[in-house]
């Protein structure tokens, strides 16, 4: 039995234990996630199997009672003090997911010595950006130019959340 980390009502968080079953039924369900992946990562099985078995990475699975809609995983967390979070849902319906990411970050905090959070958003995902800012992100910037989706070079939203926020807000 996986230990949960976090509940909230129906919806809990656990780490997510990799193997090669897992990592083959994670590609399966991922390939029509477009948002994703960028132009030079599409089909790329080798960089996914890196980036889900990266040892500077922790992945967490959020469920709707025993089944995956989501995964939040923080990259980077050798820097100690900041760490970068993704987040991915297998629905169309993240914003439902707010709480039980709030109380993901919160654990996160709570369990390792990140000082912050930082995330990434290209700018054309309008509704990724909103749940960024809901989930209590603040806008830190733009890095221009800094990814490939569909032909063109786009803009990355950097935004950031720190332990005070989060032990004061969450």
């Amino acid at each position: 039995m996986i230990e949960l980390l976090v509940e909230d009502g129906k919806w809990s968080a656990r780490h997510m234990v990799l193997d090669w079953e897992k990592i083959a039924s994670l590609w399966t369900r991922v390939q029509g996630i477009n948002a994703l992946f960028s132009d030079l990562t599409k089909n790329d099985f080798d960089n996914f199997v890196n980036a889900l078995t990266s040892r500077d990475t922790l992945w967490f699975e959020i469920c709707d009672n025993d089944e995956v809609v989501g995964l939040l995983w923080l990259t980077d967390v050798h820097m100690i003090v900041d760490a970068v979070a993704h987040m991915m849902f297998l629905d169309s319906k993240p914003s439902e997911k707010r709480p039980i990411v709030k109380k993901l970050l919160k654990w996160a905090f709570e369990n390792f010595p990140l000082q912050r959070i930082t995330t990434f958003v290209p700018e054309t995902y309008h509704t990724t950006k909103r749940l960024t800012l809901e989930l209590g992100f603040r806008y830190e910037g733009c890095k221009r130019e800094a990814v490939m989706l569909k032909g063109k070079w786009r803009d990355l939203i950097m935004y950031g959340i720190t332990r005070g926020f989060v032990e004061r807000i969450i």
